[in-house]
């Protein structure tokens, strides 16, 4: 061919324009979005007034993530946990072991010192 484009060049010429177009727009980070995770106590049915509560920042060590947890306190008990919105890794969510973080501190069947086993060790049961 005489001074045209053959398909080849096209091709390339085509790739090449098509990419760089593509790049600034993948590079972009999308925005997260997350449904609403933030509840008041009075829109699930409770009764404690949470401004009332001191706002512990904790940090969560169900897994390796670290979300940020804010737990509210009153008195010795903590009484509600959300998700710190000023976080970077869970921007203010929690998954289900994060939400049920406080029941660590309220259960009472938790241990709250070392035990040691003292009698021989149990044999394994059929089922």
């Amino acid at each position: 061919m005489s001074g045209g484009l053959d398909r080849r060049s096209f091709l390339k010429l085509a790739a090449i324009a098509a990419s760089a177009l593509a790049v600034p727009v993948g590079a972009q980070p999308v925005p997260l979005k997350p449904w609403k995770t933030r509840w008041s106590l009075g829109e699930i049915g409770g009764k404690t007034n949470l401004k009332q509560a001191k706002i512990t920042p904790v940090i969560c060590t169900y897994c390796s993530v670290g979300c940020s947890i804010d737990f509210y306190t009153i008195g010795d008990e903590v009484v509600w946990t959300t998700g710190s919105p000023d976080s970077a890794i869970n921007f203010g969510t929690l998954c289900p072991k994060g939400k049920a973080a406080f029941e660590v501190v309220n259960n009472e069947a938790r241990v709250l010192q070392p035990m040691i086993r003292t009698g021989p060790k149990p044999k394994p049961e059929e089922i």
